[in-house]
């Protein structure tokens, strides 16, 4: 979700010679959240990740509206657990933040999409609703946060694998339009690179 909503679902994306790799997605609250804080570094005056309790774990870290801050934190938790479990332990060099709105706005570009246990095709129009709604209503607890997982890793894996250059050109207009109206967000560990996200309005 955008910033200030739990952070439900990850996935390690992997640039290497111009290839984009995405690995599974993975439910946050199943295998990285514990459901405690952990000490980690936290942006000074950050007043949501200092005060609030239980805000310094993976599904929480993104309750406070200022991305920056949230993004640095969630990639600091994210190294200390996938070390600590054996899943990876490459340090992070940024945070791509995607919600429901952006999921719509790649679908207008790849088109309809299926994804088990959802019973019918999940579209631009509909996307929405779905994960934040309907979901919710219809799907047990665990069984939903795969959901949602599964969700943006076929809506990824769709936008990354483009059918024609036309649903090329339509991925990175949608892409773009996602990053000018915040509902995708960027975080950068390299001081320059967060400096230039930020001067491009993609950084939260």
């Amino acid at each position: 979700r955008g910033a200030g909503g739990s952070t439900l679902a990850i996935a390690v994306m992997s640039a290497h010679d111009g290839r984009i790799d995405l690995s599974p997605a993975t439910q946050v609250f199943r295998f990285f959240d514990d459901q405690v804080d952990y000490d980690v570094p936290v942006p000074e005056g950050d007043w949501y990740l200092e005060e609030l309790p239980l805000t310094r774990r993976l599904g929480n870290a993104n309750w406070s509206p200022h991305f920056p801050s949230s993004a640095s934190v969630m990639a600091d938790l994210y190294e200390l657990v996938a070390l600590r479990e054996g899943i990876d332990d490459r340090p992070l060099d940024g945070v791509v933040q995607v919600d429901a709105p952006a999921l719509a706005m790649m679908l207008r570009a790849t088109g309809p999409i299926e994804v088990a246990p959802w019973p019918e095709p999940i579209d631009s129009r509909s996307v929405s609703e779905v994960a934040y709604l309907e979901s919710h209503l219809q799907l047990p607890g665990n069984v939903r946060r795969g959901f949602a997982a599964a969700l943006v890793a076929e809506a990824w894996e769709r936008i990354g694998d483009p059918r024609d250059a036309g649903a090329l050109l339509t991925s990175v207009i949608q892409l773009g339009k996602g990053l000018a109206t915040k509902h995708v967000q960027v975080w950068f560990a390299d001081r320059e690179e967060q400096g230039l996200a930020g001067r491009l309005g993609w950084a939260g």
